[in-house]
This record gives structure tokens, sequence and C-alpha cells, in this order.
């Protein structure tokens, strides 16, 4: 998916370029800005990235706190969010129990050494933060499901690898979005809404690989000292 492609198209539906026209490129670069702009925008809407990412990272021993992202301790792109965690030894598989930040407060051991249960993810800028509830003993592999941002285009020619379905969402919407840029914010019509809509909405039908969340209630359990937890 090429963002030239996606820009000449919003552009002509707009009638600021005739069929078969060049954008400038002046215009070029601004529907490019606007275009990683919406997608940025789409990204942080969540129901639209279209699959959760599974990778396998390298936990060092010793390690409480560790940043993910591009310039982190973990290099990959930065989770938005964590679905799910597993703490990987000699091809033991051990689920980790993904937490939120007032109950990894409530831990006071957190220097203790241990292999940890519990991951709470902060979301974290310019890299997320990773803390488990206890310093690891030893190296594990961490096996993370997570949702990340969709890919921006770095440049109007670079081919970027989305399903194709995105293509003709992003052709409907941008109009939308350029129209008051290039002075043409009255040739938006109702039938250009309704596409750019209808274009939206199959993006959120076809979003069947996320990992849903979900919270588990038990009405008796077996106390596990080791985790401190039913």
């Amino acid at each position: 998916m090429i963002a030239n492609t996606i820009i000449t198209a919003a552009l002509r539906r707009l009638l600021v370029i005739p069929s078969g026209g060049t954008p400038t490129s002046a215009q070029y670069a601004d529907g490019l800005e606007v275009l990683n702009d919406m997608i940025n925008s789409w990204s942080a809407q969540r129901d639209l990235i279209y699959e959760d990412t599974k990778e396998t990272l390298t936990i060092p021993p010793g390690t409480q706190i560790i940043t993910i992202g591009a310039t982190g301790e973990l290099v990959t792109a930065r989770p938005l969010k964590i679905t799910v965690a597993t703490l990987r030894d000699n091809n033991i598989d051990y689920a980790i129990k993904l937490i939120s930040e007032r109950e990894y407060q409530g831990f006071s051991q957190k220097n203790n050494v241990s292999r940890p249960y519990r991951l709470y993810y902060r979301n974290t800028w310019p890299n997320g933060t990773i803390y488990f509830e206890y310093t690891t003993d030893q190296s594990y592999s961490l096996i993370l499901t997570s949702m990340k941002s969709l890919s921006s285009f770095p440049d109007g020619t670079t081919d970027i690898s989305l399903p194709d379905y995105y293509e003709r969402a992003l052709k409907t919407n941008l109009p939308i979005e350029l129209a008051d840029e290039m002075g043409a914010g009255n040739r938006v019509t109702p039938i250009m809404m309704n596409l750019a809509s209808e274009a939206k909405a199959a993006i959120l039908s076809q979003g069947i690989d996320l990992v849903p969340a979900f919270t588990e209630l038990h009405a008796y359990g077996v106390y596990n000292i080791e985790a401190d937890d039913y």
C-alpha cells in the first residue's frame, strides 16, 4: 500500500485534481502528514487494529522493571496494550497474570528474587514499561501477545503492508480529513461520509485475531503461597 496512491485518490474525490491528474509536491507532503495523523488516531482507537502481535523476548536475570520499545531494553515496536503474557523456562510455559497498577503497588517485596507470576504494563512513552511482581531469578523467554500501532508511511512511495480492506477505508476517510485544509470542505457529500463510515466499519468486522480481554471470577480456589493468589 503506497501513500501517494491514497493521497491522489483522496484529492480526486475532493475535485482538487481532475481524473488522471497528479498532485503537486506540496499536496503530496500535506496529504502524507494528514494520512499519518489519521492512521495514528486509528491506532489509538484500538478497535481498528487488525491483529495482535505475538513475539518472544529474552528477560535477563535480575529484572524487575524493563522498558520495551524501539529504544527500550527490549527492542521491538512499543505495545499499546499487552493481552497475554507467558514465561518460558526450558520449554515449560508458565502463565503470567496481567494486573493493574493498583494491584502492582500492593506488592511490598518486589526485590524478592523468584520467578514472577504477575506483570503490570504501563503504556509509557517513548517506550513502554513492564513491571514484574518479583525480580527474576534467571533468564526467561517472555512470550507476549500485544496490540501495536498500525504502520505509518515513512514517505509517499514506500510500500507498507496492511490488509487489502484498509486501502478503501484510507481512500474514503482521507478526503474528509483533508477537505478543509485543501479548501474543499463544501465538497464533502453525505454519500462520501457514508462510504467512509462503511469502509471503517468493514475494518471493525475483520478484527477477529484480537485476543479478547476478560475477567475470571472464582467462587473457590486453592491458595498458592508462592504466587500469593488463589
